[in-house]
């Protein structure tokens, strides 16, 4: 049940596996160097931060942001840290694309979405959708899209193609159950995988998202919102598949509450001897079961949901930075979308580039 809850909370925070990560590098140059650009309107005014930072020099210092310098192009690069669909992160998302608008900073708005996603998203916006499933739609980049290209700024879509995702997921389950079988060589290679992701993905420290701003009190006010929109929205937008995700992960809960609650159920304390036999396997298989779906959701989330798409993401902004400075803009702010569970993985990406 914790695992089946877990895998929600994390994709909220965020959405064959090769020995190695070389793979995901792959996958940036299937990418166009033109990415999609969206447009929409909406126009409100919202208040200004003031001139303080942190994470490396610019105008915030504010929970579930980062700020820091491309160092190539030394373009400002803002990332914003959103768990999807809670109402404290659209506004936030909203009052820091104002300020730099009314700062005259703002370059351009990568949106952790792409191009199939998107369009799906917005046809049921602009449809004959009831105002139910439009508010249950509303989330941080929608309102992202709405207030830049009312001030006729660029919105990115800079995420990996969906279909490359679920078919990466799909691989990385095969690879995971390959490996587990094989514990001379498979586990191996699991550890190496999950570890190289954990350490490029996950980085902490003083200049990274950490505790206080998963934890802030706004965010977790309006987390159960969280948690009730992102799987209806998933639902809305692929019945299909949000049907057959959710169903499973409904099961995986009530399998491991049957079993617990037949384990901890009244005892005949006459057959105490018995118990005591039968107790050591099943604490082993439950141990053995607990093993594989550790691994299985590490290689998933860790590896093909966060690390293959943070080399996405990033190259985005990247390209964004490098934008900005073609078109003379100077002084000014590439801002970033994001899941928060994404935004330490992918500043630790940029700042570490070698070259352009």
């Amino acid at each position: 049940m914790m695992l089946a809850f877990c895998s929600i909370f994390v994709v909220t925070l965020s959405c064959s596996i090769s020995p190695s990560l070389s793979f995901r590098r792959q996958l940036l140059l299937q990418r166009s160097t033109h990415p999609c650009t969206v447009s929409s309107s909406y126009n409100r005014i919202y208040s200004i931060y003031p001139d303080t930072a942190r994470g490396g020099g610019g105008v915030f210092d504010i929970p579930q942001l980062l700020q820091f310098y491309e160092p190539v192009t030394n373009v400002s690069v803002v990332l914003v840290g959103a768990m999807h669909y809670n109402p404290a992160s659209i506004q936030l998302t909203t009052n820091v694309i104002d300020t730099l608008v009314q700062k005259n900073v703002l370059s351009s708005v990568v949106i952790e979405s792409c191009e199939t996603r998107w369009n799906r998203t917005m046809l049921l916006q602009n449809s004959e959708s009831s105002p139910f499933i439009k508010q249950v739609l509303k989330n941080e980049m929608m309102a992202a899209s709405n207030i830049a290209t009312s001030f006729n700024r660029p919105v990115i879509l800079g995420d990996q193609c969906i279909n490359v995702t679920n078919q990466r997921i799909a691989l990385a389950f095969k690879d995971t159950i390959r490996d587990i079988l094989n514990p001379f060589n498979g586990w191996s290679r699991l550890y190496a995988d999950v570890s190289q992701a954990v350490t490029s993905s996950l980085p902490t420290g003083p200049n990274y998202l950490g505790a206080s701003d998963f934890f802030d009190s706004k965010l977790l006010f309006n987390a159960p919102v969280s948690l009730l929109r992102y799987p209806l929205a998933f639902l809305i937008k692929a019945p299909l598949t949000g049907t057959v995700t959710l169903s499973t992960l409904l099961l995986a809960s009530y399998l491991s509450s049957m079993d617990g609650a037949s384990t901890s159920s009244g005892i005949d304390w006459s057959d105490f001897v018995s118990i005591v036999s039968v107790v050591p396997s099943e604490l082993l298989m439950s141990t053995l079961i607990f093993a594989f779906e550790l691994a299985l959701l590490s290689r998933v989330f860790i590896v093909t949901i966060l690390a293959e798409r943070n080399d996405v993401l990033a190259e985005s902004i990247v390209r964004e930075c490098f934008k900005a400075v073609e078109n003379g803009e100077g002084k000014s702010t590439v801002v970033a979308v994001l899941g928060m569970a994404h935004c330490n993985g992918i500043k630790k990406i940029i700042t570490e580039r070698k070259g352009g």
